[in-house]
């Protein structure tokens, strides 16, 4: 079966477990796998599977992720759809009946052809935030949290949270759905 990725990625977090996720689809030998990032499709393909990835930052999908949605709504609606985040705190992006908060504004009939929507987690890595994001992280550990010194050293301090072994078991979700 054909299946296409599009995935958004400021900083590679997602990137990677769509990496994962392509390859465990791949060891069946009936999926078919293109992996492209949302800012270099141009067109969509003629897969029945549309695995749609995306970053969360400051609460809010990747630049991009809602216009393409809107610009390719006729197609969508004649595939299967699965929405994926990745973050490093993933259950702040289900609201209270464990939908997605990013899909919320979606058309219903986009909506109806959700077949699964999941989270994956993320890392950070202050060093490698653009400047806007790292004012945003910076103010959010000191002005909101209130942390300073070690604490917040250890906030802004490297650390990642990526695993195959998740990314994997989503795949494994995907595989199921499509088992006889």
């Amino acid at each position: 079966m054909k299946c296409q990725i599009i995935y958004g990625s400021k900083y590679n977090a997602t990137k990677q477990n769509m990496l994962w996720i392509k390859e465990r689809l791949e060891l069946e030998n009936n999926f078919e796998v293109e992996l492209s990032q949302i800012k270099d499709v141009s067109i969509l393909t003629d897969s029945k599977l549309l695995i749609f990835a995306t970053g969360i930052y400051s609460g809010k999908a990747v630049e991009g992720f809602n216009d393409f949605i809107e610009k390719n709504k006729e197609q969508l609606l004649q595939k299967d759809l699965v929405f994926l985040i990745v973050a490093m705190n993933k259950e702040n992006c289900f609201d209270e009946t464990n939908n997605l908060k990013i899909l919320q504004d979606l058309p219903q009939d986009i909506k109806d052809k959700i077949i699964l929507q999941d989270g994956l987690l993320g890392e950070m890595i202050f060093q490698n935030l653009n400047e806007d994001d790292k004012i945003s992280i910076d103010y959010f550990y000191k002005k909101i949290m209130n942390l300073e010194g070690e604490a917040l050293k250890k906030a802004l301090s490297p650390r990642t949270l990526l695993n195959k072994k998740d990314a994997w078991s989503v795949a494994e979700n995907i595989i199921k759905l499509y088992k006889d």
